[in-house]
């Protein structure tokens, strides 16, 4: 941890005097949250592009510390320093020490303060939605890792859904990544752990690998190759997505119509 913080102090002193202008581009982060404190209502009294927590988050904070350029550089600051703990814990419970050691040394090298300062600086960032988003999307996939890979503790679950929940309020990008993530985690698992053992029960002993896998691998080549030309000619012809959507219904129904059709393996004999 030393050497990250010894490589961040490097970052910081190289890009000293050469970060973003605290009033003209990450004004409005400062001025916000102070008018928020007095009464002002984000979208209805003010102009405001992204989800709600990021200004309620800093005015909260900012009626602590005050409403300083000192202040928000050291809210950034925290910010980074949290969000490298989260990377670190992520990277602890699926890769170990060095993997964990890597990802934080290179945040803390390239995104703390980066001399190419648009995006890449915590001091004085361009968006804390941005940065806030990054620290809680860090902070639910590394408590994630810990439920399926580490401890596999409920309470780590549950931490992780409500950074997931910060996340999707920070930035709608952030939405998007949880639940790309959620799906793939639970619903893409959920789905192949069935199939991986259900299909070779569908076959008999002498064919059990070579039907499962000739099932899966040519249903595989025919739906993915047809899909996109069969997604797009439906997108042209209804002049939107509906078209797509009617193409996932159809083939729903379908998989639908094939698990009721399919018989039930529940007690079978696995050798005969």
């Amino acid at each position: 941890m030393g050497v990250v913080l010894a490589v961040a102090a490097i970052a910081i002193a190289q890009s000293w005097n050469r970060w973003l202008d605290p009033i003209i581009d990450t004004g409005r982060d400062l001025y916000i949250p102070e008018q928020m404190r007095g009464g002002v209502t984000i979208y209805r009294d003010i102009v405001y592009y992204y989800p709600p927590l990021t200004p309620y988050l800093l005015a909260l904070i900012t009626a602590i510390t005050g409403s300083s350029i000192a202040a928000y550089a050291g809210i950034g600051m925290t910010i980074a320093v949290l969000t490298a703990a989260a990377l670190y814990f992520g990277g602890r419970v699926t890769g170990g020490r060095t993997t964990a050691f890597s990802a934080a040394l290179l945040f803390a090298a390239c995104s703390i303060a980066g001399r190419s300062t648009w995006g890449t600086n915590y001091l004085f960032p361009y968006s804390h939605a941005a940065t806030l988003g990054t620290l809680f999307f860090a902070a639910f996939v590394a408590f994630l890792c810990d439920f399926l890979f580490g401890r596999r503790a409920v309470g780590s679950l549950v931490v992780a859904l409500a950074f997931a929940l910060a996340a999707s309020w920070t930035k709608a990008e952030y939405a998007v990544f949880t639940a790309i993530v959620i799906a793939m985690n639970f619903g893409h698992g959920m789905m192949f752990g069935l199939e991986s053992c259900y299909f070779p029960e569908l076959f008999g002993p002498r064919v059990r690998y070579s039907g499962a896998s000739f099932g899966f691998q040519v249903s595989a080549a025919i739906g993915g190759g047809f899909a996109p030309i069969i997604a797009t000619a439906m997108a042209g012809y209804f002049g939107g997505t509906t078209g797509v959507s009617i193409m996932m219904i159809v083939l729903a129904l379908i998989t639908l119509a094939a698990a009721l059709a399919a018989r039930e393996t529940r007690g079978g004999s696995l050798t005969e």
